[in-house]
């Protein structure tokens, strides 16, 4: 019974090669993965680009540590300089840069280290 259909060489034969076509099938046969899709850089705008610029003058120029007059004095001549470099930008949206600006001069203010404890009467 070698060659025929109840045979243990054939039956095994087809179980042993159907055993190892489901084992590399889970195993080592590469899995359809997921498109990658690639990831698109937004667009900055004129006041984000504005902003950041803003920001790394105040940060370069030590505009933190000056006096309050001498703030006062760079943000106007920055200010008109930012007007002019970003000509896209409204009034509106300037003055909105240098109020971002002058809060970012600003002191941190501290907290209280310890809350005030809650009296249970």
């Amino acid at each position: 019974m070698e060659g025929g259909y109840g045979g243990d060489r054939v039956c095994n034969e087809w179980c042993k090669s159907a055993i190892f076509v489901q084992s590399t099938a889970q195993k080592g046969a590469p899995r359809m993965s997921k498109k990658k899709t690639r990831r698109e850089t937004a667009t900055t705008s004129s006041f984000d680009q504005a902003r950041d610029e803003l920001f790394s003058h105040i940060l370069r120029c030590q505009v933190l540590e000056a006096l309050p007059e001498h703030q006062k004095e760079w943000f106007d001549d920055t200010m008109q300089y930012i007007g002019e470099r970003y000509e896209d930008l409204a009034e509106e949206q300037v003055q909105q840069l240098r109020q971002l600006g002058e809060r970012f001069c600003q002191p941190v203010v501290a907290r209280n280290s310890a809350p005030a404890a809650a009296s249970v009467n």
